[in-house]
């Protein structure tokens, strides 16, 4: 009789042991489903395109009157701060080449955009009025063309010196 009630036990062990080891393989598996579910979700949604930098520039209003520009010229002033500073913040990190020239190319995108509204320097609150008059030394190769027969390029060296 011992030894029937020590086979029972042994049994009853090996059978709640399968029994267990089937509960835990479902749950498991039932795991790894939702794992590679959320996974799959996540792969969707980070495939999912988002306008580019530039496309989200090209996407603004242009300013209608001077206080929209001002207010333009402000708001690209400080977004061309805020790339500097994570363009000088990345320099420790591993990917600092990666977001520099990200940094760079969003801050030509927003000085292209200062151009095209009419701001002066990005760095100023003044707006540049049209330049009528040109700069010095292309006065000089104005000058030096008109009064002489030089070429354009003696001129320039001309002027520069």
């Amino acid at each position: 009789m011992h030894n029937k009630a020590l086979l029972r036990k042994i049994y009853s062990l090996a059978l709640l042991n399968f029994r267990r080891a089937r509960r835990y393989a479902e749950g498991s598996m039932m795991i790894r489903m939702k794992v590679g579910g959320l996974f799959l979700a996540v792969l969707l949604v980070g495939c999912a395109s988002s306008p580019t930098y530039e496309e989200s520039l090209a996407s603004r209003p242009m300013p209608q009157n001077q206080d929209s520009m001002q207010a333009e010229c402000g708001w690209i002033r400080s977004e061309i701060a805020r790339m500097e500073s994570v363009s000088a913040a990345s320099v420790g990190s591993q990917f600092a080449l990666a977001f520099q020239a990200k940094a760079r190319k969003n801050v030509a995108a927003l000085e292209a955009r200062a151009s095209n509204i009419g701001c002066g320097a990005a760095f100023s609150s003044v707006i540049s009025p049209k330049l009528e008059s040109s700069s010095q030394i292309q006065q000089c190769i104005d000058a030096c063309i008109s009064n002489t027969n030089r070429s354009t390029e003696v001129c320039f060296d001309q002027c520069n010196k």
